[in-house]
C-alpha cells in the first residue's frame, strides 16, 4: 500500500492541476484539501528509519500546509492572513525539523559563509519588486514570510556535502520550487499577475512539496541500504 499512496497523490495532483488549468472550481475544492494529507500518509508509511523529530516536523508542516490550502480556497483578507500564517508555520516546522532531525548533517554554510549574503539578496530583490503593490498593513507579514521561506531554503542548502548527493539534489530542488511557488503567488497577489499564474503556483507547489518529502525518504532509504550492505 505504501507505493499506492504515492500513486493516489499523483492522480489527485494531476486532477487538481487540470482543474486549475480549466478553472473547474468544484473539482479544485474536491481535490486540493486531500493533496498534502495523501503525501503525509505516503511519507509516514515509507519513512522507515527517519528520525522522529524530522518525520514529525515534516508531518506537522504538511498538516499546516493543508490548513493553508483550505484557507486560501476562500476569498477575503482574513482567510488570506490565515493561509499566510499556516504556510509560514509550515516553513518554520520544516526548518526546525531539518535542524533537529538532521543535526549531524549540517555545516555547508558554516564552511562557505559567502553563500549567506548571496542568498539573502533574494528576499530583498523580491520585496523591492513587490513593494509598490503591498497594502499599508501588509509590509511586516510579507517581509517576515519572505525571510522565512529563504531561511527554509538555506537550511536545506546547509546539508550540501553532508548527505548523499541524490537526496540533497531532490531536497534542494523541492525547496527552490516551494520558494518559487510562494514568490509567484505573492507576485499574483501584489500587482504582478500573469496569465496562467494560478497553474504555475500550484504546479511548483505540488512538485516542491513532493520533492522535499521524497528527498527525506530517499535519504533514509540510502542510509538503510548502506546499513544492510
Amino acid at each position: 500500500m505504501k507505493n499506492k499512496w504515492l500513486s493516489v497523490f499523483f492522480i489527485f495532483a494531476a486532477t487538481n492541476l487540470l482543474a486549475v488549468l480549466t478553472q473547474q472550481k468544484m473539482l479544485i475544492w474536491c481535490t486540493k484539501p486531500v493533496l498534502m494529507p495523501l503525501l503525509a500518509i505516503w511519507l509516514f508509511t515509507s519513512g522507515a528509519g527517519i528520525p522522529a523529530r524530522l518525520r514529525n516536523g515534516w508531518l506537522l508542516g504538511l498538516a499546516l500546509s493543508t490548513a493553508g490550502d483550505v484557507f486560501l480556497m476562500f476569498e477575503g483578507k482574513l482567510f488570506f492572513l490565515l493561509g499566510l500564517a499556516s504556510f509560514l508555520f509550515a516553513h518554520v516546522s520544516y526548518i526546525i525539523a531539518v535542524n533537529t532531525g538532521l543535526r549531524e548533517h549540517r555545516g555547508f554554510l558554516l564552511k562557505n559563509p559567502v553563500w549567506i549574503p548571496v542568498l539573502m539578496l533574494y528576499p530583498l530583490a523580491l520585496l523591492s519588486w513587490l513593494w509598490p503593490g503591498i497594502s499599508a498593513d501588509m509590509p511586516i507579514p510579507v517581509t517576515v514570510y519572505a525571510l522565512v521561506i529563504t531561511t527554509m531554503a538555506m537550511s536545506v542548502l546547509n546539508l550540501r556535502k553532508h548527505i548523499a548527493e541524490g537526496a540533497f539534489s531532490t531536497l534542494m530542488s523541492g525547496a527552490l520550487l516551494f520558494v518559487l511557488s510562494d514568490s509567484v503567488l505573492a507576485a499574483r497577489l501584489f500587482g504582478h499577475s500573469f496569465e496562467g499564474a494560478p497553474f504555475v503556483v500550484m504546479a511548483t507547489y505540488l512538485a516542491g512539496q513532493y520533492l522535499l518529502a521524497s528527498g527525506i525518504v530517499r535519504l533514509f532509504h540510502h542510509k538503510n541500504a548502506e546499513a544492510r550492505g
